[in-house]
């Protein structure tokens, strides 16, 4: 198994706790990072060490942080937004040069 399969592990098998809301996943330099707003941390170890029990042990880190307001989701937001806005004004500079 590889990191794919623990990341549909993860999206089938927690998607009924009502306590758990997946936010993003980012993927890049051979690593996925899988973001979660929850609202009990023993709740969610103890969901995500049961529904990977059948699974191999995978190189993974957990992390857990106070983001009440959601910050960290807003600056992703902000940074795809900045990056479209920056294609977007180099597909308007390109049309307007022809």
């Amino acid at each position: 198994m590889n990191a794919h399969s623990l990341e549909y592990a993860e999206r089938h098998i927690f998607e009924d706790m009502s306590a758990l809301r997946h936010v993003y996943s980012r993927t890049g330099n051979s690593l996925i990072e899988l973001v979660y707003h929850i609202h009990d941390q023993e709740q969610f170890l103890e969901a995500f060490n049961k529904a990977l029990s059948s699974h191999p042990k995978y190189p993974i880190e957990i992390n857990f942080h106070q983001d009440e307001k959601w910050e960290d989701f807003q600056r992703l937001l902000n940074d795809f937004s900045a990056a479209a806005n920056k294609a977007l004004k180099k597909d308007t500079d390109n049309n307007s040069a022809s």
